[in-house]
């Protein structure tokens, strides 16, 4: 995809579940279900279904970011991924509406951020993993609390790899 805005041609290309656009790369996860509940928001009463996409930046840290739903919203996030999903928003349209639907999108979002965190290398998984501390905002504070829970029940961790010789090593050391 390209689109050009006064002879400045960005380029948009995907492969992988990497998505680059201009000198831009992410590594991105998507997810999307169909909601049992509706917001009582005019705008959101006939949506169905959510989506979530955890898009993370391979060009550089991401710094201070904010949840987008899906433009930049106030609930500032503090995870390595931006996050784009379809949370009801309040009629300012800068804070998340609480309820049962932004409760069914973050478990769509914590469940695909455990399929991000198993997308990276090895190596690279534990700096995904959210850190302790105070939650940026209501909404961080929610989301962080569904991820750790989703990583906790989750197979993500790379088994550890024995060379020949380590299982007699193993064995002196067991009780």
């Amino acid at each position: 995809v390209e689109i050009d805005v006064d002879g400045h041609v960005v380029r948009r290309a995907e492969q992988d579940g990497i998505v680059t656009v201009g000198p831009l790369r992410w590594r991105v996860v998507r997810s999307r279900g169909v909601l049992v509940e509706t917001d009582a928001a005019a705008e959101q009463r006939d949506r169905r279904e959510w989506s979530v996409t955890w898009a993370l930046p391979l060009s550089g840290a991401l710094g201070d970011d904010v949840a987008h739903a899906p433009t930049a919203t106030a609930e500032a996030l503090s995870l390595p991924p931006r996050l784009i999903a379809t949370l009801p928003l309040e009629p300012d349209r800068r804070r998340v509406r609480l309820g049962p639907v932004t409760d069914a999108v973050l478990a769509g979002a914590a469940a695909a951020y455990v399929e991000l965190v198993r997308s990276v290398a090895p190596d690279e998984r534990l700096a995904l993993v959210p850190e302790p501390g105070f939650p940026r905002s209501p909404l961080d504070g929610l989301l962080r609390t569904r991820i750790v829970a989703a990583l906790r029940g989750a197979a993500w961790l790379p088994a550890p790899v024995l060379q020949q010789g380590d299982t007699a090593a193993i064995r002196e050391l067991a009780p």
